[in-house]
């Protein structure tokens, strides 16, 4: 919890929720010396000894997301915990074994048969296979020679990311399949559950209904269209970091959007509009259920220094003053919006970048931080609250690199007249950061 004083000088408590995507990319030291410690054993042939060290690196005693028991002096056994999975394994004299039961199977079809075959030919260091109980299983194999530890560490992540993400999708799909929970879910209480619901439908209706009534508005600005919807399922994702075919919309948004070359730009937002239709069909008892708190080992999040920041904002505030003069005026907000969702959605950035995007999300969407038990930023009339702002950021600022930057000369390049140029001249400020000039 944070401790901040209300208006009568009485200490008040914020939560302290984890929003966004879990990424393992920025390692402690010490977790990092095992990484390098257990390429050095494999190099010298101590296999058992180089897998030890390889589920040390990959262990998160906070999260306790990895369990070693040593069976003997020639064999280990291990779960590790990805989401709603648990990858179970062992290493002995003969290599490394690892697999996760993805669901069971009461029956196969064809359909699902050639579903998971073609999946099979993408996948480089796993396959789907069916166990003795029925279960369809991902399985990963390697002997110790072959297996490296940058084999065990991108093999792993493959099983696991893949298990974790098409179980829910699988079941979905194919009637035969059931469900199996085997990894160490946290239900979310009812109240916090409920709060991400309503957000899910009020975003969703809004944007929809934005498309539906009023896209004849946007046929010389499709670009802006395209920032309303993709930040709406952008944000979705980082509020409520949905499982199952929510998630599987939301990915089907993003490469509709960034890996479709043959349509043109009305088109992709018709898509993208179909996309989030289907996404909003989803029923309460479905979206509850793949709303929860895990834990995670492996990240799907692309490492990202602090210059992708500086190129995305960049490249898309190009836009925002343009638009901020056009007859849709209103919808400029979600330029910022946008570059703040898909940095946080598509990437792992420092964690202080992390922090100040979160921030201005905050002012962003007051009315959901708000109801989460946040303290307001934005005052009763709409206008953003400098001062509370101003002691978030500062907060921010003197735990970080720059911590000896005054707040107040932070706070001067920061325009409050509305939350559309806030967001604008805050990502400004952000990427006019230079991080390899500030003394850590």
């Amino acid at each position: 919890m944070k401790f901040f004083k209300n208006i009568l000088g009485k200490e008040v408590t914020e939560p302290c929720y984890t929003f966004g995507r879990f990424s393992d990319v920025y390692q402690a030291e010490e977790r990092q010396s095992y990484w390098e410690k257990s390429i050095e054993s494999h190099e010298k042939k101590r296999y058992l000894e180089s897998i030890a060290l390889f589920l040390d690196f990959l262990t998160q005693e906070e999260q306790g997301n990895v369990e070693v028991e040593q069976v003997s002096p020639e064999k280990l056994k291990f779960k590790i915990y990805q989401g709603s999975k648990c990858i179970e394994g062992f290493a002995n004299q003969d290599g490394f074994f690892a697999q996760a039961v993805v669901a069971h199977c009461r029956q196969i079809s064809l359909g699902a048969m050639r579903t998971l075959l073609e999946e099979n030919y993408e996948l480089r260091y796993s396959a789907y296979a069916l166990d003795s109980d029925d279960n369809l299983t991902m399985v990963m194999h390697t002997d110790h020679q072959d297996g490296s530890p940058y084999k065990l560490y991108y093999g792993l992540k493959e099983l696991a990311t893949q298990a974790d993400r098409r179980d829910d999708v699988l079941v979905a799909e194919f009637e035969e399949l059931s469900p199996v929970y085997n990894g160490n879910i946290t239900p979310l209480t009812d109240r916090d559950k409920r709060i991400r619901m309503q957000y899910f439908r009020n975003e969703l209706g809004k944007v929809l209904a934005i498309y539906e009534n009023e896209s004849s508005r946007f046929d010389r600005y499709p670009g802006l269209l395209s920032y309303i919807l993709l930040s709406a399922a952008f944000t979705i994702d980082y509020f409520l970091k949905p499982e199952g075919k929510v998630m599987d919309h939301i990915e089907n948004v993003y490469a509709t959007y960034f890996h479709v070359n043959t349509l043109t730009p009305n088109l992709k937002n018709a898509e993208i509009y179909r996309e989030l239709k289907k996404m909003a069909s989803i029923t309460d008892e479905a979206l509850g259920q793949e709303l929860y708190e895990t834990k995670n080992t492996f990240g799907r999040l692309e490492a990202a220094a602090h210059v992708k920041l500086q190129e995305v904002t960049e490249q898309e505030l190009t836009h925002f003053d343009w638009y901020l003069q056009s007859d849709l005026s209103e919808y400029a907000i979600y330029i910022p919006r946008y570059i703040c969702s898909l940095l946080l959605f598509g990437y792992a950035l420092p964690m202080l970048d992390q922090k100040l995007l979160n921030l201005l999300l905050r002012v962003i969407e007051n009315d959901f931080f708000v109801s989460m038990g946040y303290v307001s930023l934005v005052r009763h009339d709409g206008s953003i609250d400098e001062k509370k702002f101003g002691e978030r950021l500062d907060e921010i600022v003197k735990k970080s690199i720059l911590k000896n930057i005054p707040g107040r000369q932070l706070m001067a390049q920061l325009d409050f007249e509305d939350r559309a140029l806030l967001g604008a001249s805050f990502l400004r400020m952000i990427s006019n950061l230079d991080y390899n000039k500030l003394a850590l």
